[in-house]
């Protein structure tokens, strides 16, 4: 358990953290101190503290957000897209961009020349790791959305074709003798 000392040296260290809200991820500005000779240097930086503290702004914020997210299912964060029964899922582009899940979906699919360059490069890889005796293993991670495609948003459950993984894997079966593990 700790002592008393340490106790109140834990304290202290929060206390002299500096503020940070949790919704801005940034510091807010502070109060500026007036000084008449730098009268126009005062009033931006006092226009900035302002806007950052007046009164109620992190709840506005963050009912602004809860509004955004419970009505219209929309993320504050533009590369999170809400799916059912409020499922979060990561991409690389924002829920309004027709290119979000598209290389899973099939829409974004690679060509030969691609597939080719991918297999040249595994295979180059092997060369390297069998001539350090090393077992080299092609074991890709899939993605949540590709697991839990259920709770995707409808728009983002068409399958036009096989996806961008689906494409290597069956290029690599059927051209190159490297291990896959599927």
């Amino acid at each position: 358990m700790a002592s008393n000392v340490q106790q109140r040296q834990r304290i202290l260290q929060f206390l002299i953290i500096p503020d940070i809200s949790s919704t801005e991820k940034r510091t807010l500005a502070s109060r500026p101190l007036f000084d008449i000779r730098k009268i126009d240097d005062f009033i931006k930086k006092f226009d900035l503290f302002y806007n950052d503290n007046f009164g109620f702004r992190v709840r506005l914020v963050a009912a602004n957000t809860r509004l955004h997210v419970n009505l219209f299912g929309i993320s504050g964060v533009p590369r999170v897209i809400i799916g059912k029964h409020g499922w979060l899922f990561i991409n690389d582009y924002p829920p309004t961009d027709p290119r979000a899940f598209s290389s899973w979906q099939g829409y974004n699919p690679y060509s030969l020349d691609e597939l080719v360059a991918i297999q040249k490069n595994l295979e180059a890889e092997n060369k390297w790791f069998t001539q350090q005796n090393i077992t080299f293993l092609i074991l890709p991670s899939p993605d949540k959305h590709s697991i839990y495609s259920e709770y995707l948003p409808w728009q983002y459950n068409t399958i036009v074709g096989p996806s961008r993984q689906a494409q290597i894997f069956e290029h690599m079966k059927l051209h190159s003798n490297l291990q896959l593990v599927d």
